[in-house]
């Protein structure tokens, strides 16, 4: 149980305003449902029955189970690279085959609350002229003003607003994608593949995928509607070195 001064004191002013013609002990509802007892005598209520105990020893123990309570820790925040973390995409050509690159140069901040994965938060930059494909052909296109142009876009960004839980792996999370000078609403899943202690780095790595599919017509990309699919897939690999970790005993 923990209880503040605060609501200490609110509760015997509370019990003095409703009993203020009571001779003797007067009843205190204690946050949870317990029934306290006070006498208004600098004596405060103990936790069972109509014992009472000194009003400085009740202070003394309030700080001390205030201080007995852990405080969750807040999160960690790591920076985002190509050291880290592989960004990938495919698109379909002509319902035939399916194209797969991925971008080379970004940057980026995770801000991770494995306790409380709701709370994290993620925004990267990515050199939209640092893709990697095998398309030999592609180059010229997805740099062309039809696709990422790159000449006046040589950035796209993506920052989450809100992230789910959706199991004890799995999260997912809503965010704002821009390209093209363009944002549009964008959710992505991302599932925590493994967590295990690496004796060779001394560290407690976590290995996340990142999923999710954008249309590129919504970001202006209409040209070559049939031979370039309009789905480009996206899969996002990033392996962390979690902070402050130990080996388990």
């Amino acid at each position: 149980m923990s209880v503040t001064i605060a609501q200490i004191w609110q509760l015997r002013k509370s019990a003095w305003r409703d009993n203020r013609m009571s001779a003797g002990p007067v009843p205190l509802e204690w946050p949870g449902g317990d029934t306290m007892w006070w006498e208004f005598d600098g004596m405060a209520p103990s936790a069972t029955g109509r014992e009472r105990i000194p009003m400085w020893r009740a202070i003394v123990l309030v700080f001390i189970l205030a201080l007995a309570v852990p405080a969750r820790a807040a999160p960690s925040v790591y920076e985002i690279g190509p050291y880290s973390t592989e960004i990938g995409f495919a698109v379909d050509l002509a319902d035939v085959t399916t194209v797969a690159g991925a971008f080379t140069r970004f940057t980026g901040k995770l801000s991770l609350d494995l306790d409380a994965p709701q709370a994290s938060r993620v925004a990267v930059t990515v050199d939209t002229r640092s893709f990697d494909i095998g398309w030999e052909p592609a180059y010229s296109l997805l740099r062309s003003d039809a696709y990422l142009d790159v000449l006046h876009w040589p950035a796209m960004s993506f920052s989450t607003e809100t992230v789910s839980q959706q199991d004890a792996t799995h999260v997912r999370m809503a965010g704002t994608l821009t390209i093209r000078g363009v944002a549009r609403p964008q959710v992505l899943d991302a599932v925590l593949e493994q967590r295990h202690w690496d004796p060779d780095s001394q560290a407690e790595i976590a290995v996340f995928t990142v999923t999710g599919i954008l249309h590129r017509s919504d970001f202006g990309m209409v040209s070559d509607a049939l031979l370039v699919g309009d789905e480009v897939n996206l899969n996002i690999k990033a392996r962390l070195r979690l902070a402050g970790a130990e080996p388990a005993r």
